[in-house]
């Protein structure tokens, strides 16, 4: 379900019901178009929405990648590309155009993935359970 809240004048609409999730969700970032929105659950899986109406997932069963809860994601300046981390120290790489198409990181951060932000189009900061910041440069990984 999808709620549309306005604190100004106190009142809250749902907007949406969508297929929903299978797990509680635990992320969500909005692409620099503002064209969509992925989500990421507890149970693996990143779903990609398409904002104008919440109606049907854009990506849907098909990012569930992670073998453990989704912790975050993050839209490239380009709105092509989203990044996910989980539990599970994985960091994945998925492409808007192709979208069984996906890299993944293994071992990005003992423990987990807490957080990730694009600083550029090729350049990722992560953090992690394991206390460190990681910037991972992406340019050719899709070589």
């Amino acid at each position: 379900l999808v709620f549309d809240i306005d604190l100004g004048a106190g009142t809250i609409t749902q907007s949406a019901t969508g297929e929903g999730h299978r797990g509680a969700i635990s992320c969500i970032a909005y692409s620099p178009d503002s064209q969509h929105v992925a989500v990421g659950d507890a149970n693996r899986e990143v779903k990609v929405w398409q904002r104008a109406d919440w109606s049907k997932a854009v990506v849907s069963g098909k990012w569930v990648f992670h073998t453990s809860g989704v912790k975050c994601v993050a839209w490239d300046p380009t709105s092509t590309f989203v990044v996910s981390g989980a539990q599970d120290e994985s960091l994945y790489v998925w492409n808007m155009t192709k979208k069984m198409k996906k890299k993944q990181i293994k071992s990005a951060h003992k423990g987990g993935v807490n957080s990730a932000v694009y600083l550029n189009e090729t350049t990722v900061a992560t953090t992690g359970h394991d206390g460190c910041i990681a910037i991972w440069n992406l340019e050719g990984i899709w070589d």
